[in-house]
């Protein structure tokens, strides 16, 4: 299993020209079910309220992260403690490390993301890797 960071959905919907294909491979993959994907349910408020959509698109956007196979998991009590572990330890940014927290807590194996700051760290419990770097996961599943 893995966990994804928000900025995978947002690389999908904003048609990155870096990202945007690999976010959208990535994605079928976890809709067909070849892989299995959860994120963390902050991923909804770093999408949702990218700066200049619309409550339109905001909406058809919501309702196509919600069919897209992803399973969004609450933060909990647990999550956020061991966040601001991470938080501290690693002096990285509260939102990153609710995210790590949120793989680490579901068992991922992999948390992907494209944040070169965040994917500098070696965290114990999970390994982080670029979205370039996603045909590893091909090949684990």
């Amino acid at each position: 299993m893995i966990t994804l960071d928000s900025n995978i959905f947002i690389y999908h919907f904003d048609d990155n020209p870096e990202f945007g294909f690999l976010a959208k491979e990535l994605l079928k993959s976890i809709e067909s079910g070849k892989i299995s994907a959860t994120t963390s349910e902050l991923t909804l408020t770093e999408v949702l309220g990218f700066p200049g959509l619309t409550d339109k698109q905001a909406g058809i956007i919501k309702s196509e992260m919600t069919k897209s196979g992803v399973r969004f998991i609450k933060i909990t009590r647990e999550i956020l403690l061991l966040a601001s572990t991470l938080r501290r330890k690693y002096n990285m940014r509260t939102p990153d490390a609710i995210h790590i927290a949120t793989a680490i807590e579901t068992n991922a194996q992999y948390f992907v993301s494209s944040d070169h700051k965040l994917l500098r760290y070696k965290i114990p419990g999970v390994k982080l890797l670029t979205l370039t770097k996603v045909e590893e996961i091909y090949t684990r599943f």
